[in-house]
C-alpha cells in the first residue's frame, strides 16, 4: 500500500522541513501497521513555502492506495 498526506510544519531553513515532517509522521497512528525494517520509504511530492494564515487548524488524513506490483509473479516464485 501508499499513501498521501500534507503536513505542515514551522521551519527556519530550507534543509529542516522534511525533518519536522518525518517527526510527526513517526508518531501518526495510522502509520503504526508498518513495521520497522520492511523496506518502507517516505519520498516528499512537494515542499511549499507558504503564510501561516494559509495553515488550517486541522492536518488532514491519509489518502490510502494500491500500489503496483513491482515484480510479476507466478505462484510463490518472483518472475
Amino acid at each position: 500500500m501508499g499513501w498521501y498526506t500534507t503536513r505542515w510544519v514551522a521551519a527556519a531553513d530550507q534543509d529542516e522541513p522534511k525533518a519536522k515532517a518525518l517527526e510527526i509522521l513517526r508518531g501518526e497512528p495510522s502509520l503504526v501497521m508498518v513495521p520497522q525494517g520492511c523496506g518502507a520509504k517516505i519520498t516528499w511530492e512537494e515542499i511549499e513555502l507558504v503564510e501561516v494564515s494559509d495553515v488550517p487548524d486541522i492536518n488532514p488524513g491519509f489518502a490510502f492506495f494500491e500500489m503496483e506490483n513491482q515484480a510479476r509473479t507466478k505462484g510463490n516464485r518472483v518472475l
